[in-house]
């Protein structure tokens, strides 16, 4: 791909210049200058330089304060560094990530083995924030092929599976998300997704492009960053709108303007009808993934109605053997996108699995009722969508593991609530139901981790009547939708 992908700390410099005290981002309740962005964002290049950062380099980023995590993803771009955010330390490889990355830099605590790490603390915040002595940074080649970032996804295991993009392919999915978006300068946008998450840099960097005020609010509340900050639209996973819906306090005020985006899973009539009720003036479904970028857009006007391809994006839905099924027949989407990646990093099966001949699987099933249109109807693995957060059920089991407790005693599986977003049951029998107290306690400490995820317990006969010692996670949901 020819030209020159544009960059966003090249961006928030030339709005610094049009007008240095205009508002650009609001942190929490700081309020940042676009000047103010500018030196922020350039002292965070240089403290990185200074440790030993330059173009080409791998940068490991785990960092929980939204703002500072964007910061340091900017940072990485303007030295031609690649970024890797890591989406959960506890579930990381850390002698691969060791060998993977030329620097760590996270707010938690140093990982269990060496490796170059620099601790974020206020302290460190504070004295890089208001340094004087800026060095001259270096010039970049600004090579459209040059590796920018590490994207990552969900896999069949639990495991995070990776994905090299290039600048090119960054600057693809940041152009993708400013025509969707369509923000101007007078725009609020809160960025309510997870800051570690690729689609959120993009969010933010279409932000950027449009002039429009960044705002980081803490995940908790999100109505009082609504309410205090004048926001004017969003973009959410389905998890995070029924939190939301079921959280609003009694006598919030509904927003005068809010266009709510929201994606990553199934959204279904009954949730969209509540957000445009005491949330949204306007609200827009889309569907997306890391390896393929913007995949379809749907208004929310027809209820689970299709949405439309995203420009050049190409669709089919096929049977089991890969032939294309005639429109309106359900089967396994497969698809081509600009900037689509071709392989996973270091996961040849996954890789194998999910790319074919050119086309990326995304495990989803899905329809196409007319040429141009795309409906989601589920998803072929046994991975857990929960709100658009992916999860297998192998993760939740294993960290539910209870002594004396077997494996084949105690599945989970996820079935929709009545806003069609998914719960997590937790299906015990044997000497499971008998240390049902234990299990409770196991699935309370794990509600902080999945915080828009509702957690049901329940006991069976057998989790798989079918075959006893055996685990089908279909028979398991039809046997509890049955109680």
């Amino acid at each position: 791909m020819g030209g020159e992908p544009p960059m966003t700390p090249d961006t928030i410099e030339q709005f610094a210049q049009q007008d240095a005290g205009a508002l650009a981002v609001i942190d929490e309740d700081r309020l940042i200058s676009r000047a103010q962005l500018r030196r922020e964002l350039d002292c965070m290049a240089a403290a990185l330089h200074d440790l030993g950062v330059v173009e080409g380099s791998r940068v490991a980023l785990a960092c929980e304060h939204g703002y500072v995590h964007w910061l340091l993803v900017l940072a990485c771009e303007r030295l031609g560094a690649v970024s890797d955010a890591v989406l959960d330390p506890r579930l990381e490889d850390w002698a691969t990530l060791h060998q993977r990355a030329d620097l760590f830099v996270s707010t938690l605590r140093p990982p269990p083995m060496a490796c170059r790490y620099q601790r974020i603390d206020q302290a460190w915040l504070d004295h890089l924030l208001g340094r004087l002595d800026l060095p001259a940074l270096p010039t970049l080649t600004h090579n459209p092929d040059a590796p920018a970032r590490v994207a990552r996804t969900s896999g069949t295991t639990g495991a995070s599976l990776r994905m090299l993009l290039s600048r090119a392919d960054v600057a693809q999915r940041i152009g993708n998300w400013a025509r969707l978006l369509a923000l101007d300068s007078q725009s609020r946008y809160l960025l309510a997704m997870q800051p570690s998450a690729s689609t959120a840099c993009y969010q933010a960097a279409a932000c950027v492009q449009a002039g429009a005020v960044l705002v980081f609010a803490p995940a908790a509340q999100p109505w009082v960053a609504l309410a205090r900050h004048g926001i004017t639209h969003t973009t959410c996973l389905p998890g995070q709108l029924a939190q939301w819906l079921a959280e609003l306090p009694a006598g919030f005020g509904k927003p005068q303007t809010l266009h709510i985006l929201c994606g990553g899973a199934a959204v279904t009539t009954a949730l969209r009808e509540q957000a445009l009720v005491r949330l949204a003036t306007s609200f827009e479904d889309f569907y997306a993934s890391n390896e393929a970028g913007l995949i379809s857009t749907g208004q929310s006007t027809a209820g689970n109605a299709a949405g439309a391809l995203w420009a050049g994006v190409q669709v089919q839905i096929v049977d089991e053997q890969g032939d294309e099924l005639p429109a309106g027949l359900a089967g396994t989407i497969r698809m081509r996108t600009p900037g689509m990646v071709s392989s996973y990093l270091d996961a040849p099966q996954a890789s194998a699995a999910h790319f074919q001949h050119g086309w990326f699987y995304p495990g989803d099933e899905g329809v196409m009722p007319q040429a141009g249109q795309l409906r989601i109807t589920g998803r072929e693995s046994d991975v857990m969508n929960l709100g658009g957060i992916k999860v297998s059920p192998e993760e939740i089991e294993a960290r539910l593991c209870v002594p004396g407790v077997p494996a084949h005693e105690l599945a989970v599986c996820a079935l929709p609530d009545a806003l069609g977003v998914d719960e997590v049951w937790v299906a015990l029998c044997g000497q499971a139901a008998l240390q049902q107290d234990r299990v409770v306690q196991a699935v309370a400490a794990l509600c902080g981790d999945y915080p828009w995820v509702s957690f049901r317990v329940v006991q069976v006969p057998a989790v798989n009547p079918q075959a006893p010692g055996k685990l089908s996670r279909r028979a398991l949901r039809d046997m509890i939708a049955a109680l």
